[in-house]
């Protein structure tokens, strides 16, 4: 903010309170954070989002090491704590949204360990994105969650070549995960298109053709 490259932006609404401090460029996705936050309704306190919309990608910076928290991470909140959302990136701002209302509206199942908390949120986060970007619409919730669903399956090929193959590996959690949840839901994945895994290398969780 001191260095001019940033400014910061308010604005409330009945349901959540968002400051972000954006940046020249930054597009701030007013109409879909208000989707998402109707879809979570209120709560006794409401949702307060601190947003740094720095514009640093996720990203690996080495093809032999496993992606790091540095590379992965893009907020946080405390369980059950709708005041304490944090996110520190531009980049799938809608989709951490998403993950950190939920861990925010005490979804998690505190039995389980943390890997299992994360993955589950995760998983459950993409399809709650995917139903919300589909305005309704079956037809359009089947076309994106299709784009999806490859995503991850190109992402898991790539990552699991480095070496991600188990919740030992923190990336486990919410890239090559998801396959779990998901079959345990009943849904299963496309195979893996080669041609498509350096592009999905990105660390992105979700597709760019989403939003």
């Amino acid at each position: 903010l001191a260095a001019g490259k940033a400014k910061l932006i308010t604005k409330s609404g009945p349901y959540a309170k968002v400051l972000a401090v954006v940046y020249p460029g930054t597009k701030i996705p007013w109409e879909t954070f208000a989707k998402i936050f109707v879809a979570f309704g209120r709560t006794h306190t409401p949702w307060r989002i601190v947003w740094f919309a720095h514009p640093k990608k996720r990203e690996i910076l080495y093809a032999d090491a496993e992606p790091d928290p540095a590379h992965l991470n893009g907020g946080y909140a405390y369980a059950c704590m709708p005041e304490t959302i944090v996110i520190y990136r531009e980049e799938e701002v809608e989709r951490v949204l998403i993950h950190e209302l939920l861990h925010a509206s005490c979804t998690d199942n505190m039995n389980k360990s943390e890997e299992e908390i994360e993955v589950l949120t995760e998983t459950w986060a993409e399809l709650f994105l995917v139903a919300v970007l589909a305005n309704g619409s079956k037809r359009k919730a089947h076309q994106l969650w299709k784009i999806q669903a490859q995503w991850i399956s190109n992402q898991e090929a790539a990552l699991i070549k480095m070496g991600v193959t188990s919740p030992k590996s923190f990336a486990w959690r919410y890239t090559v995960g998801r396959r779990q949840v998901l079959e345990g839901l009943g849904i299963q994945l496309p195979s893996a298109t080669p041609s498509l895994e350096e592009r999905s290398i990105s660390l992105r969780f979700t597709s760019p053709d989403l939003v």
